[in-house]
């Protein structure tokens, strides 16, 4: 019985704890190191008159010799950060 309630302390302890550093740390937009939404970038760093954007080169991964590709689909990126 003992350490049902140790263990319910605890369980309390780190919900209270837990919930007092989200209330006592905001999220804040102007953080650093922030990454920019997609957008904000298209919209911030439009194309130069004249000229349009190439498309990303999708990376490709490289095989060491000796090891044999498989018969799959093409890896795509769809993450944008």
């Amino acid at each position: 019985m003992g350490h049902r309630v140790l263990a319910s302390l605890v369980t309390a302890a780190a919900f209270l704890g837990s919930g007092t550093y989200v209330v006592l740390h905001p999220k804040s937009d102007a953080a650093p190191l922030q990454p920019p939404v997609a957008s904000a970038v298209a919209k911030a760093s439009p194309a130069p008159a004249g000229k349009t954007q190439a498309p990303r080169a999708t990376p490709r991964i490289t095989l060491q010799p000796g090891v044999r590709a498989t018969e799959l689909p093409g890896i795509t990126y769809t993450h944008v950060s």
